[in-house]
């Protein structure tokens, strides 16, 4: 029987037909032992129902030549007895117990899954503790089995949720569809499909294509269940979204459901609203969507101590993700982003900013943004402060990215590092591929498999260091463009230690070399430490009376002083704020003036003015005593990422008023730091 693991080996030798042991088991985060095993357990299977198999010859997988074709066509006729289902028991006891209306027994789920008795107890188990979260109970009695207690949308919102995390993987429609034929189903998915596609297509509405095929299998799950248990739902929703949506959501509803109440009709509009891929109205609840756009732009923009040019890309791709992100928001819709996690770690600094702006933005609106939909905002902001300048390129590629804009951005920022050369064109829906000519690219980087004549090489959206490795020599076959005389390839630097040095542990040595050339990439983790930067010559204090502008130049000084920056980066820093107002001030009492790298940053460095007598920030705005500042730190960043570390650190003590009324009390450049050392120190453990 396959497992999860299994199915990703045979994805990824689909992929890198020349990826070896060493390779794979890098990328799939497991060992060489583990990975035989793995074979032998996929070709019986293989054998029997596919006549081929895979072999290991010489530390290499051997295909037949055909495999990438055949392995693409058969892999959906696998039947249940290869699927051994393990990480998603919880997910398919779920949407098995929602769907059914006959009595389920232990016996039921025995069968289902391939578990004995004990063993779905325990899965049993662990139902009951999802349900917890959503306000519902998994109970069972004599007369019907185990079922479901609760209001039925709650009920719907558990099935959502899980539904969505049962599609993230790589099995997740074929265990969909066990889950059909074990309930005595016959599956008219594909028809529903096909009727939802042509209302879309008629209504001329772009939905990610990842979250439709969540979407038709939502309504289409929740049709079966009002079909056999006659069931419906009431809810309150804040407010209705259903004016931008008002056609498809009612053929839409009419479709899966035939008859509906208001609370399911505007169930339906959101989730289809939140689906979207781009911009498609301009407001939602007399929230004004462009003006949100920038108020997170421009918080992040004063927490990342970038500014950001007017009219620049950035703006036009926010905006075209902050109208599903809001809907998804406002109405709980489950996310379930897949590398929430990675955007996390290779964003360190950046993510946590982003985090603190979008969590004040959103508070404002009464709501609560989870780490899932910060991150996709991550990966807006990562992507245009990895961009830079590009050279013509002979060699054009099209990025074909179906899981939305955010994904597409941070793969085509990856892309561009990796192969400088190319020029590079995004593409968000499969279908505006027919729309090319085929001499307007070279070829494809496609995050699905396409049929395609020209070039394909299928990635995923976020890429490793291994994978990064594995993707460039592989285009380098087809295209000497390709080549990249900053990369290594690690076979080749084992190779020459080999000559040189006898190799103790070669496993661990690997490691090494990839942790030591993975670090050499252009991240956004941050840079160097706030003390490393605020050391206590640029520490100054001043008891006279300023205004905001006398205050910047007065804070500035030290930086002056050691060629950090010009005597125009102060204008500049003064002109951004008579034009933006007073968007320096981070915390109560505390400013954190700074401009553009080309407007006078020659080094990076960050300076403290402390004002024993308080600086009115407030420009032409209300008195607010928030802006009446003590502390002024000025920040000179001569790139995009490289002070975002000190950054974080600033903004995290600053979240606390007792370290900010700390720091005014200090009466000399040793004592500051040494309470900044004190904050830091304690956030860090």
């Amino acid at each position: 029987m396959l497992n999860q693991l299994s199915i990703d080996l045979l994805e990824l030798v689909s992929r890198r037909s020349d990826i070896d042991l060493d390779e794979a088991a890098l990328v799939l985060e497991t060992n060489k032992k583990r990975l035989i095993s793995e074979v032998d357990k996929i070709n019986p299977v293989l054998l029997n129902q596919f006549d081929f198999e895979i072999t290991i010859q010489k530390n290499k997988f051997s295909l037949p030549k055909d495999f990438k074709e055949r392995w693409l066509m058969s892999r959906l006729d696998l039947s249940r007895e290869d699927i051994f289902l393990v990480e998603d028991r919880t997910s398919v006891i779920i949407i098995y117990s929602f769907l059914n209306n006959d009595f389920i027994s232990n016996y039921h789920l025995q069968d289902l899954l391939g578990l004995s008795k004990n063993s779905v107890l325990t899965e049993v188990r662990k139902v009951k503790e999802a349900c917890i979260a959503n306000n519902v109970s998994y109970e069972y009695n004599r007369s019907k089995g185990y079922h479901f207690i609760g209001e039925e949308f709650a009920i719907v919102s558990l099935v959502e949720d899980h539904l969505n995390q049962l599609l993230l993987t790589s099995i997740g429609e074929w265990v969909l569809e066990i889950i059909l034929t074990n309930s005595d189903f016959s599956s008219e998915f594909l028809q529903y499909q096909s009727a939802f596609e042509m209302i879309i297509q008629d209504e001329e509405i772009s939905i990610v294509p990842s979250r439709k095929k969540a979407l038709i299998w939502l309504f289409y799950i929740i049709s079966i269940r009002k079909r056999h248990q006659l069931v419906s739902w009431q809810t309150n929703f804040p407010e209705s979204p259903l004016d931008s949506m008002v056609v498809v959501a009612n053929q839409v509803a009419s479709l899966f459901f035939k008859e509906y109440t208001a609370a399911e009709l505007l169930f339906v509009s959101s989730r289809i609203l939140g689906s979207l891929d781009g911009m498609h109205f301009t407001e939602i609840g007399g929230v004004s969507l462009e003006s949100l756009t920038r108020t997170i732009i421009r918080d992040v923009s004063n927490l990342i101590g970038v500014t950001f040019p007017e009219g620049e890309e950035i703006y036009q791709s926010l905006l075209q993700h902050v109208g599903p992100a809001y809907i998804r928001i406002k109405y709980d819709i489950p996310l379930n982003f897949p590398f929430s996690d990675e955007i996390t770690m290779q964003y360190g600094a950046l993510f946590s900013q982003v985090k603190r702006a979008l969590r004040s933005v959103f508070k404002k609106e009464g709501l609560v943004i989870s780490d899932e939909e910060i991150s996709l905002f991550t990966v807006h902001f990562g992507g245009y402060l990895n961009n830079h300048s590009i050279q013509y390129k002979p060699t054009r590629a099209l990025v074909v990215c179906p899981n939305g804009i955010s994904s597409s951005l941070i793969l085509t920022s990856t892309l561009e590092k990796l192969f400088p050369k190319f020029e590079f064109k995004k593409v968000h829906q499969i279908s505006e591929i027919k729309n090319l000519a085929t001499d307007e690219f070279d070829l494809i980087f496609s995050t699905t498999v396409l049929e395609i004549e020209k070039p394909l090489y299928v990635v995923k959206p976020i890429l490793d260091y291994v994978e990064s490795q594995l993707l460039i020599r592989e285009v380098s076959k087809d295209f000497e463009s390709a080549s990249n005389h900053l990369t290594y390839k690690l076979e080749d630097l084992i190779s020459t230690i080999e000559k040189h040095a006898e190799i103790k542990d070669l496993e661990q040595l690997k490691m090494d070399l990839i942790g030591l050339l993975d670090n050499q990439k252009t991240t956004l983790k941050g840079g160097p430490t706030l003390s490393s930067l605020l050391k206590e010559e640029f520490i100054r204090f001043s008891h006279d009376e300023l205004t905001w502008q006398e205050a910047i130049a007065l804070a500035s000084q030290p930086l002056i002083e050691t060629g950090n920056i010009e005597e125009s980066y102060i204008q500049a820093m003064i002109d951004s704020a008579l034009k933006s107002g007073p968007y320096m001030v981070l915390a109560p009492g505390v400013a954190v003036p700074h401009a553009r790298p080309e407007t006078g940053v020659n080094k990076l460095g960050i300076s403290l003015l402390s004002c024993t007598k308080a600086v009115d920030f407030s420009m032409d705005d209300e008195a607010d005593d928030d802006n009446q500042v003590c502390l002024i730190f000025v920040l000179a960043a001569e790139d995009n990422t490289n002070h975002l570390t000190a950054l974080q650190q600033l903004s995290m003590i600053l979240e606390d008023d007792e370290n900010i009324d700390l720091l005014k009390s200090c009466q000399s450049p040793v004592e500051i730091m040494n309470e900044i050392n004190k904050i830091i120190e304690k956030g860090d453990n």
